[in-house]
């Protein structure tokens, strides 16, 4: 989330809100004008702009965007190194239970395509929505889930 102080620090006084990462939600506060710039996915913000909302993109092209973040307890159960081919790690995703935002959405396509690069799809894993970046982290700390995938850096506290 962006550091409200970065701008003030340089005369610009900014308000945060916080729309917990649902690319539908900044949509909607761009629409009611109760935002002035919104961060949402790809598809979300092309799809309101094909459906006739008045909005402008602004690209931002940079890599890598998303991570898969695995339980603990999942990785030592899978006994494939952090370190193993790229391909080797995303096979070993088959029967885990895994979540991501919702279908259409680009985590979602994202990790459909990563999926896909070994062969597998989403009915090789058990797949549930989930955007709610607290509720991923606690679900993967108490095992309730395997993994999420999300944007990268967002799941880091599970590493503390």
């Amino acid at each position: 989330m962006v550091d409200p102080s970065v701008f003030g620090n340089n005369g610009i006084t900014i308000e945060v809100t916080d729309l917990r990462g649902q690319s539908p939600n900044c949509i909607a506060a761009l629409l009611s004008e109760a935002v002035e710039l919104c961060q949402v996915g790809t598809p979300t913000g092309t799809d309101a702009i094909a459906e006739g909302a008045e909005l402008r993109a602004v690209a931002v092209l940079t890599g890598p965007i998303n991570e898969i973040f695995l339980s603990a307890a999942t990785v030592a159960r899978l006994g494939v190194a952090p370190d193993a081919p790229v391909n080797d790690r995303i096979a070993a995703l088959r029967g885990l239970t895994l979540t991501t935002s919702a279908p259409g959405t680009a985590h979602y396509l994202t990790l459909g395509e990563t999926l896909g690069r070994v062969g597998l799809s989403y009915d090789d894993i058990r797949y549930s929505t989930l955007g709610d970046v607290a509720a991923m982290i606690e679900s993967i700390r108490n095992n309730q889930i395997d993994g999420s995938m999300w944007t990268i850096g967002s799941l880091a506290p599970l590493l503390q």
